[in-house]
C-alpha cells in the first residue's frame, strides 16, 4: 500500500479511456449525473448536441437502464466454392431485426450488392441503433462488410463519428464509434449447459425459435437457394429467421452483459470479447485504486505445474438412496478464511514467530492471518454485494424487469467470485501467484478428506467424490 499507488498506476499500462473511468469512479452501463456546459451541435457526430465535463456527481442507485435502440442482423453470402471471400464473393442478404418489433430483409441486385451495403449504411444512420447485436459476427459478419466493402470502394460508415468506420479494437472485438457492438457468441462460448452453439441451437435454448418450426438451409447451399427463385423465398425466410433469433438471444443475454460491465468497469462491447480473467482484473484493479493499492504491471509467468483436484473412482453398478454434499464456492471460501493472497504470502519462514500464520496442509505455504489479503478483500466485497442484490430481489415479482435485471447482476457476482483462484493460476495475470493457488487446492482436498471421514464416521458410503476447478479463471465445482 502506498500513497503514490495513484502516481505508478498512471504512468504504466493501462490504456488512457479506462484511466479516465477508473479515476473518475465511473462504471460503464449505470447512472451519473454530471455538471456540463452545453457546446452545441457538432460536425463530426451524429449526435443532438455535444457537452463538456464540468464536474461529476456520486452514482446513483437506479436498476432499470434506459431504453435503448437495439438492432440485431445477420448477412448471407454468395458462396458457390465453399468459404466465401470478400473480393471475389458478395454479400446477398443482410436480415435486419429492431428493438421496436420491426424486421427487414436487404437484398442485393442480382450478384451485385454495391446498392446493398449503401442501404445497410442507410438504415443503420436512419435507425440511429445505441447497441448493435450479431452472433459470431465480430469473427465473420463485421470482418467480412469491412472487406467487401473496400474491395468495391465503399466506406462503410455506420458509427455515430462521420466517416470513421467499424475497426478491430482490444481483445479482438470491432470498434463501432459511438454504438456498442456485441458478439453474443462471446457470451455463449460460456454457457456449459449449451453443447451445440450454432444459432438455430442457441435460439430454441432460450425459448426463441423452435428449430423444427424454422427455416434451416447448410451454409454451402446459400448460394443454390440464390441463384434457384423458386427457393429463393426459403432463403429469404431463413435470413429473417436468423435476425429474429439473433435478437431474441440479445434478450435474454443483454441483461447480464450490462450487469457485468457495470460490475467489473469494462465497457458493455468488450466485456464479452475479454477472458473471465481479464473481467475479474478489471474489478480487482478498481478494487485496488479505492484501497489506494499498487497495481503491478503485467509481467509473463512461465507457466509451472502443480498438483491439482481430487477424484475418487466412481463404485460400479446402480444406487439408491442417495445423499449429494455440495460445497458452496469452496475456492472463494477457502481465500477468505485462510487470507490467501499474494500480499499475504509469507517467504521467510522467520516472520511466523512474530505474527500469527495459516498453514497449508501439505504445501506448508504460509499465510499471515492479518492484515485482511488484497484478494480477500475484493471477495468479500462481491459477496457481500450479491446478498444485498439478492435481497433486493425479494422486493420484486419474479416476472418483473427489475427481478431479471436484479438476477443477472447476483449471477454477474457469483462468476467473477468463483473466478479468483482460476486467476491467481492464470500466468498472464497481473496479481498471479502459483504458490497462492497451490495452496487453495491444497486446503479444498483436506476439506474433501474430511468430508469422506465424516460421512465413513456417520455410516456412510462413498460411491463418488471429486473436486473440480477449470484453469482458465472461468469456474470451480466441487461435490
Amino acid at each position: 500500500r502506498s500513497s503514490a499507488a495513484s502516481d505508478v498506476y498512471k504512468r504504466q499500462d493501462i490504456r488512457f479511456p479506462m484511466r479516465y473511468l477508473i479515476d473518475n469512479r465511473l462504471y460503464p452501463c449505470t447512472w451519473h449525473k454530471f455538471s456540463v456546459v452545453e457546446g452545441g451541435k457538432p460536425i463530426d457526430f451524429r449526435v443532438d448536441s455535444e457537452y463538456e465535463v464540468i464536474s461529476i456527481s456520486d452514482r446513483i442507485d437506479r436498476i432499470v437502464p434506459p431504453g435503448m435502440r437495439v438492432l440485431a442482423f445477420d448477412i448471407e453470402v454468395y458462396n458457390p466454392q465453399g468459404v466465401p471471400k470478400p473480393s471475389r464473393d458478395p454479400v446477398i442478404i443482410i436480415s435486419l431485426t429492431t428493438s421496436d418489433g420491426k424486421t427487414e430483409i436487404l437484398q442485393s441486385q442480382g450478384k451485385d450488392d454495391r446498392q446493398l451495403l449503401k442501404n445497410f449504411i442507410d438504415y443503420i444512420q436512419a435507425y440511429d441503433p445505441d447497441i448493435i447485436v450479431g452472433y459470431n459476427s465480430n469473427r465473420f459478419d463485421w470482418p467480412y462488410l469491412l472487406q467487401r466493402s473496400r474491395h468495391l470502394g465503399i466506406k462503410l460508415d455506420v458509427s455515430r463519428r462521420r466517416g470513421v468506420e467499424p475497426t478491430q479494437s482490444v481483445y479482438g472485438h470491432i470498434s463501432i464509434p459511438g454504438r456498442l457492438n456485441i458478439d453474443l457468441y462471446d457470451f455463449v462460448e460460456e454457457i456449459a449447459e449449451i453443447k451445440v452453439k450454432s444459432l438455430d441451437e442457441v435460439a430454441e435454448f432460450f425459448g426463441v425459435i423452435k428449430r423444427a418450426e424454422r427455416a434451416s438451409i447448410p451454409w454451402y447451399e446459400v448460394y443454390r437457394y440464390w441463384d434457384d427463385e423458386g427457393l429463393r423465398p426459403l432463403l429469404l425466410r431463413y435470413a429473417m429467421e436468423n435476425s429474429i433469433s439473433t435478437y431474441g438471444i440479445a434478450e435474454k443475454i443483454l441483461p447480464f452483459a450490462i450487469q457485468l460491465s457495470s460490475i467489473t468497469g469494462l465497457p458493455l462491447d468488450q466485456v464479452g470479447a475479454t477472458s473471465v480473467g481479464f473481467r475479474l482484473e478489471w474489478f480487482l484493479i478498481r478494487t485496488a485504486y479505492e484501497r489506494n493499492e499498487l497495481i503491478p504491471n503485467r509481467v509473463a509467468h512461465e507457466y509451472e505445474p502443480y498438483r491439482g483436484a481430487i477424484v475418487l473412482e466412481p463404485r460400479k453398478g446402480v444406487h439408491e438412496n442417495i445423499a449429494v454434499l455440495d460445497f458452496s464456492s469452496m475456492y472463494p471460501s477457502i481465500m477468505v478464511k485462510y487470507n490467501i493472497g499474494p500480499d499475504t504470502l509469507v517467504k521467510n519462514a522467520d516472520l511466523c514467530k512474530e505474527m500469527e500464520c495459516f498453514e497449508a496442509p501439505e504445501t506448508k505455504y504460509r499465510f499471515v492471518k492479518s492484515p485482511p489479503a488484497f484478494f480477500r478483500t475484493a471477495l468479500e466485497v462481491l459477496v457481500k454485494t450479491r446478498k444485498i442484490v439478492r435481497e433486493q430481489m425479494k422486493n420484486y415479482d419474479v416476472d418483473s424487469l427489475e427481478f431479471k435485471i436484479l438476477d443477472a447482476r447476483q449471477r454477474a457476482l457469483k462468476v467473477l467470485a468463483n473466478a479468483c483462484y482460476g486467476y491467481m493460476a492464470w500466468t498472464g495475470a497481473r496479481w498471479f501467484c502459483r504458490e497462492c493457488a497451490e495452496a487453495v487446492v491444497d486446503y479444498g482436498r483436506e476439506s474433501i478428506k474430511k468430508a469422506i471421514e465424516l460421512a465413513g464416521k456417520l455410516g456412510l458410503e462413498i460411491i463418488y467424490g471429486c473436486l473440480l476447478y477449470t484453469s482458465d479463471a472461468a469456474d470451480e465445482r466441487s461435490s
